[in-house]
């Protein structure tokens, strides 16, 4: 069984590992001052900066310079991708992943695939889940599972698990095939029994 983990948000599901604090959309790693040491802060890379595109070379450049001058301490940064954001999909997170190796950042990746999930995706989102889990589960250092509710009007967020469009079943497959069993796994649940029974309903 793959550990579920404690977070510091209300509404996300408790387990056996403290050590994790998960920071919101809202917390722009330029506004991090500094890493705790013995916790894992997990973060968004955060969209790019004004006039730059995403997959640039300069909103790269902007994002290295952030993380760079927050791994220089004793904390450890794991950062996770949103389809707004620098860190938009898959293959960006394993880019960024190749780039910490050749760098020396201590810097790694906790996939989140809902939040990866643009509105266009939809319509074949197991397709993709399947390949982020492909592409990501077996380098990830966190996972962080949530549903996904999409509004009337076509915007997506994060909801608890059971509250949304996601397949609990599909995303606890994706985890037992892809997924190193010392890996842990955070969800956005109501607490630690409704998670595992999301996750993993048989």
């Amino acid at each position: 069984m793959i550990p579920i983990a404690a977070a510091d948000a209300s509404g996300w599901a408790t387990g056996a590992i403290q050590d994790l604090k998960l920071l919101g959309s809202q917390d722009a790693l330029t506004a991090i001052s500094g890493l705790p040491d013995g916790i894992v802060t997990i973060a968004y890379s955060g969209p790019a900066g004004e006039g730059l595109l995403p997959w640039g070379t300069e909103a790269w450049k902007c994002l290295e310079g952030s993380v760079g001058e927050l791994v220089a301490g004793s904390g450890q940064l794991l950062l996770r991708g949103h389809h707004e954001h620098v860190l938009a999909d898959a293959p960006a997170c394993l880019g960024w992943l190749d780039r910490c190796q050749e760098s020396g950042h201590g810097c790694g990746i906790a996939l989140s695939p809902a939040s990866m999930l643009a509105p266009a995706m939809l319509e074949t989102m197991e397709d993709h889940l399947v390949r982020m889990f492909e592409y990501l589960g077996p380098r990830c250092q966190a996972v962080i599972i949530e549903d996904l509710h999409l509004s009337d009007g076509g915007a997506i967020r994060g909801v608890t698990v059971g509250k949304g469009i996601l397949k609990g079943s599909l995303v606890g497959q994706l985890l037992d095939t892809h997924v190193p069993d010392s890996v842990p796994v955070v969800v956005q649940a109501v607490d630690l029994k409704e998670a595992q029974r999301w996750l993993w309903p048989d």
